[in-house]
């Protein structure tokens, strides 16, 4: 149970309270493992999930095709884990092998990347449609030049996930382009048009990450630039005005720490005109960093440092973010690859000005050489929310060792205001199946329900008065 307490008027103090009991044993914030990965549906699910409906949709790197076959696979089910369906097994033939940037979806068509594999060994682009036919190239990438740096005109490895905008796919790939460093690129989705927007250089972010989309400007993160320990740049979607505005600050080579963090691999998430992200090493503990950041590139702020670990990589909330955030509300959720309780990884929350870090899982220890347990380890694609459930991928462990899907209750936010001596209390109106309750303290709590939903006015009387949200 987590207690968010704030003072909102002299002598009188109002809390709001999220206590979530799921129907079986589980943790505070009910986490379900809806699927366990095995060999023949494909293995190490890197990417995060997208949501149409109620089906989730999502790819697997490798394997697919049982032992000794299969480069990767695309895959769908249902929000409560049922109806699982291997939609292709990747070859690395004709098809690409290796899908690892996940899908996005369009008009009933998934959209995604395979790195290796196609006519030229350097990767495609992908279409596919959600029931699982009409595979097709959208994009081969040409092949590199025979020697460093390894250059062509279209770039190769197209590692992380696509943004689609009407019908044109943006994305990156992380080697080739006229540097050898990588390229970002526009494509029609029926393959025509294809445009390289960016050729990279080690000094502006060689090896670029995933693309977002605010207006006509698109922002991204690489490695390189000027200490060579990440970028974060934006350029216009025609290609015009590339502007590397935030280079992280060099590590100590010996303990891999600074001051911001360092190496920022998952995808930004924009509000308004502020930007927030992951990076995956650095900050003071070498464990990496959660930060901020405007669009122009002021405001540069650190929101949370990730904790040192022990030697057997435990401690409190995570280290290494490989997966940007999503935002609800107030509040970001994101995935750390690994710490937490059992080195195994956390799922966590924090609010955008910094405060209330909460980690709402910690992956438990696997077990053997298979490397099995419960609820899969190692968690390194983003989540997706839809109403108050998060789901996501962890890229290992699981019953067969190779990674699992898995959803989590939300918190939803509880806002409180006083109103001369009522309290009013609302929240989101799409979330369902919780109830408010309030009681006069928390040494021996008693809760009593409070009628209403979503915006609820009652009185308050005393000096202290406490408020949760119930989930059956």
């Amino acid at each position: 149970m987590k207690i968010h307490i704030r003072k909102i008027a002299p002598g009188l103090v109002v809390a709001g309270a999220l206590l979530l009991l799921p129907a079986r044993p589980a943790t505070a914030q009910a986490f379900t493992n809806l699927h366990n990965l095995v060999l023949t549906n494909g293995t190490t699910p890197h990417a995060g999930l997208v949501l149409a409906g109620n089906t989730l949709y999502g790819t697997a790197e490798e394997y697919g095709g049982g032992p000794g076959g299969g480069s990767g696979s695309v895959f769908k089910l249902a929000i409560d884990g049922s109806s699982f369906t291997n939609l292709h097994t990747f070859t690395q033939g004709a098809d690409g092998g290796n899908p690892d940037g996940g899908v996005v979806q369009g008009g009933g068509i998934l959209y995604g990347m395979a790195i290796f594999g196609a006519a030229a060994g350097s990767g495609c682009l992908y279409a596919i449609n959600t029931n699982g036919t009409g595979l097709t190239n959208v994009h081969i990438f040409s092949a590199l030049s025979g020697s460093f740096p390894y250059t062509n005109a279209d770039g190769a490895s197209p590692i992380t996930g696509l943004v689609l905008s009407g019908s044109t796919l943006y994305g990156t790939a992380q080697d080739g382009g006229k540097y050898g460093w990588g390229v970002a690129f526009a494509v029609q989705t029926n393959g025509s048009g294809f445009t390289n927007l960016h050729s990279f250089m080690p000094a502006d972010g060689q090896y670029p990450n995933t693309l977002i989309l605010g207006g006509s400007t698109l922002y991204g993160t690489g490695g390189g630039g000027a200490s060579g320990s990440g970028t974060i740049f934006r350029f216009n979607t025609d290609g015009s005005g590339f502007t590397n505005f935030h280079s992280f600050t060099p590590e100590d080579p010996s303990t891999q720490t600074n001051t911001d963090g360092a190496y920022s691999p998952g995808r930004l998430w924009l509000s308004g005109s502020t930007l927030y992200g992951t990076a995956s090493r650095g900050g003071y503990w070498g464990n990496g960093t959660i930060f901020k950041v405007d669009t122009n590139g002021a405001g540069f702020t650190v929101l949370h440092q990730f904790s040192a670990t022990n030697g057997a990589g435990v401690n409190s909330d995570g280290a290494t973010p490989m997966a940007g955030l999503i935002l609800w509300s107030n509040t970001l959720y994101g995935t750390a690859e690994q710490g937490g309780s059992f080195g195994e990884g956390t799922v966590f929350s924090l609010k955008t000005d910094g405060s209330s870090f909460t980690t709402l899982h910690s992956f438990t220890a696997t077990e053997g050489v298979a490397g099995t347990n419960a609820d899969g380890v190692n968690p390194t694609g983003g989540l997706v929310l839809s109403g108050s459930v998060l789901y996501g991928t962890a890229s290992a462990g699981g019953t067969a060792g190779h990674g699992t899907i898995f959803s989590i209750l939300a918190p939803p936010p509880l806002n409180i205001a006083l109103a001369g001596t009522n309290a009013v209390l609302n929240w989101p109106t799409n979330i369902t199946g919780f109830n408010l309750e309030s009681a006069t303290n928390l040494a021996a709590p008693s809760w009593t329900a409070v009628a209403g939903q979503y915006d609820v006015t009652n009185p308050v009387s005393g000096k202290l008065k406490f408020y949760r949200l119930m989930h059956p």
